[in-house]
């Protein structure tokens, strides 16, 4: 069983790998990664007090990809103003080449991740180690960040560098590493509330440390109101359906299953649910680790799981590249499950998933109201709650006779 899961999931990395090259080579431009590269291609020309003008981007955008265009005629950019200053160089090369070169740092990211899973799961059976880091390489959201050249792999190393340094006691690092997530704030704002929660102020302190540089560097050279812009960007982006590359469709959180659930007419309902939703996320995270932090607990895995899944789910914007993040939570499982014969059932049954993934979502495109992963992640959301209901009311219970 090892052996075949083993084979099925790296035979779907070769396809995924075969694709890439495909679409390198003639549709590279159509790729997230042209709308990060015209942002970088404003503060190069020293346009940067005006990085969040569509206007602006939309002729800049238009004049690299030298009169082809995207719908509606921009593909924005919406990145925080502190994430341009590790990757202005970039800008100073072509289209194509830069892709290529953030497609390395990709690559680079995936390696570093992979060594993580080692290191995380060092005591577990070699099956279980080797089926978990095939896992990661072959789940579909890995085949969508290097085709969109998207960042997604930089948050997922963001979570693991920051689980894996809070399990080793090193606060501060778990919290620098936090900080590279903030590339795309939104999908570190459960665990960022997580550290709140839990007081864990010497993480926090890496954090701030770590992203505080950069969002001086980025002010001075941009100037303090494009933070004021970006905040407006984010507020008017989240309103757009099927405009400017946000589509809800397309969606694996919450928005997205109930745009395709009610429909696209009731839009006002879906972002206000949407939104009601998000601040449900906050408050169950802060209830899940109110006085509850502890990284040698038997718990720890099943509430960061589920703080990743929640964020996820209610995440302003969730695509494909996005769910890679999922992967982090199916890792924590599996430590959860410990060193022995669940564990390595735990991952045979998580290396099901990017063959399932591969049909419904990429072969047959199978969307019926609500997406298979994005009800795979419910079902584990609910699964983890009831079982951390479970142990509490065991642990009362036991209080109680004592």
């Amino acid at each position: 069983m090892v052996r075949l899961l083993f084979c099925i999931n790296v035979g779907i990395v070769i396809i995924y790998f075969i694709n890439w090259l495909g679409i390198l080579e003639s549709r590279y431009w159509q790729a997230d990664f042209t709308a990060f590269y015209t942002g970088l291609i404003i503060v190069r020309d020293n346009l940067g007090t005006s990085l969040f003008n569509f206007d602006l981007q939309s002729a800049l955008q238009q004049n690299i990809l030298e009169g082809k265009s995207f719908k509606d005629g921009l593909l924005p950019f919406v990145w925080p103003p502190h994430s341009f200053p590790v990757f202005i160089p970039l800008a100073w090369l072509s289209l194509k080449n830069a892709f290529l070169v953030f497609s390395f740092l990709q690559f680079i990211a995936l390696i570093i991740i992979a060594y993580f899973t080692k290191k995380i799961l060092q005591d577990y059976i070699l099956e279980v180690i080797i089926l978990s880091i095939v896992l990661l390489t072959s789940l579909f959201p890995i085949y969508y960040t290097f085709i969109l050249g998207n960042h997604s792999l930089f948050i997922l190393l963001s979570i693991s560098g920051c689980y894996y340094s809070l399990k080793k006691g090193k606060d501060f690092y778990a919290g620098a590493w936090l900080a590279l997530g903030t590339i795309k704030p939104q999908l570190i704002l459960m665990p960022v509330v997580m550290l709140i929660v839990g007081k864990k102020w010497k993480a926090m302190g890496g954090f701030v440390l770590t992203v505080l540089p950069f969002m001086i560097m980025s002010t001075y050279m941009l100037g303090w109101k494009v933070w004021l812009e970006y905040l407006s960007v984010l507020r008017e982006a989240a309103q757009y359906s099927n405009f400017m590359g946000f589509y809800p469709s397309a969606m694996y959180n919450l928005k997205g299953t109930l745009y395709s659930s009610i429909g696209s007419h009731r839009w006002d309902l879906i972002i206000l649910m949407s939104t009601i939703g998000l601040l449900f996320g906050l408050i169950f995270t802060l209830l899940l680790w109110y006085k509850k932090f502890d990284t040698q607990s038997s718990d720890f895995e099943l509430r960061f799981a589920l703080t990743v899944l929640l964020g996820l789910f209610f995440s302003p914007h969730l695509y494909g590249h996005d769910f890679v993040l999922v992967f982090a939570a199916l890792l924590f499982l599996i430590v959860y499950a410990g060193n022995n014969s669940g564990s390595l059932s735990l991952v045979k049954l998580f290396s099901v998933f990017p063959l399932l993934f591969f049909a419904t979502e990429i072969v047959f495109k199978i969307n019926v109201g609500i997406r298979f992963p994005t009800l795979m992640m419910i079902i584990m959301m609910v699964w983890i709650s009831w079982k951390l209901f479970k142990d509490h009311r065991a642990d009362a219970r036991l209080e109680e006779e004592n």
